[in-house]
This record gives structure tokens, C-alpha cells and sequence, in this order.
């Protein structure tokens, strides 16, 4: 249940037609029930970073391990790709609700220059990459070293030429 993603999701309907499907009465006891039927937040976690990890592969992936000794609302996925910082928090569709200290760190991140947001699918955070990939007029990687291509850089992306010595990136 949930476990791709559907361009334009409407939640409001998906409980309405869950509620309907099952006879419940209220929103309350649906989202009781959703709870135990919508994969845990790490299977989409999972997701999100084996999705990133293809799309861009010299992006910095890691999940943010949360525990006794760390700070509390720091994202649960962190990436560095060409210089920026994503800090991207996952929350279960439907049933996923941040917490005051998750929005908290979400605004401390974004005002001191980085990029953090909750997301659910893959597809939010790699349309959130691009998208800065796009303001830094980025046209593609250097399949031999990841360098970011820029406009400045060749007109066309097979115009590119890198200046790693080939024996050096292997």
C-alpha cells in the first residue's frame, strides 16, 4: 500500500476512499488502521537513497542514524552533491506528521544556505536536486571524474572535455 509514487496525490481522497472501502466511520480510526498497513518510514528511506545514489552518483549519501547520542529533528538523509547541502526528512505518506524539532531544524538548515525539506518519495528529492542542478546551469557530470558541467563549460554536454588524466580516475 503506498509504495510508489502517484503525481498529484490527494491524501483527503485516499482516506475518503480507504474509510469508504472499509466501512470506518472517522477519520481518526482510519488513520489507525493506515498506520499499521503503510510500510514503516525506513522502507521509504531505503528508497530515497538507493534512488539518489543511481541518479547521481557522485552525490555524498548518507541516513542520519538516530539514537541516544544524537541530536533530535536532524533529517534522516543527508546528501552533498557539487557543493550543496540536503537535508531531506521522510515522513510516511498519509500518516507521517513532523515534529516542532524536525521543523525547527528544517528552518535552521535553510537559513544558514542549505536545502531541507519532508519528502516521502524518491522522486521529491531527486526533482529537488535537479532543480539545483538547473540554477547552477548545470547540463551534466563528467562521466570520468563527476565534475558538474556548467554552460560556461561547453555548449553542449558532448562538447565537454576533462582535464583528469584518464589513468588517474580509474
Amino acid at each position: 500500500m503506498l509504495e510508489k509514487y502517484e503525481k498529484n496525490f490527494d491524501e483527503k481522497s485516499f482516506v475518503d476512499g480507504y474509510m469508504a472501502k472499509k466501512g470506518i466511520k472517522t477519520r481518526k480510526q482510519a488513520i489507525a488502521m493506515l498506520r499499521k498497513e503503510i510500510p514503516r518510514e525506513s522502507y521509504y528511506q531505503d528508497k530515497i537513497k538507493k534512488a539518489i545514489k543511481k541518479r547521481f552518483p557522485g552525490a555524498f549519501v548518507r541516513k542520519i542514524a538516530q539514537g541516544a547520542y544524537s541530536e533530535g529533528g536532524t533529517p534522516d538523509i543527508m546528501v552533498i552533491w557539487h557543493g550543496h547541502y540536503f537535508g531531506f526528512e521522510v515522513k510516511r505518506p498519509v500518516v507521517g506528521e513532523p515534529s516542532k524539532l524536525q521543523e525547527k531544524a528544517v528552518e535552521q538548515i535553510c537559513a544558514a544556505g542549505g536545502i531541507a525539506e519532508f519528502i516521502t518519495w524518491p522522486e521529491q528529492a531527486i526533482s529537488t536536486m535537479l532543480g539545483i542542478y538547473q540554477m547552477d546551469e548545470c547540463i551534466g557530470d563528467c562521466q570520468i571524474c563527476r565534475h558538474a558541467i556548467t554552460k560556461e563549460d561547453a555548449v553542449d554536454i558532448n562538447d565537454f572535455e576533462c582535464n583528469l588524466d584518464m589513468e588517474e580516475a580509474k
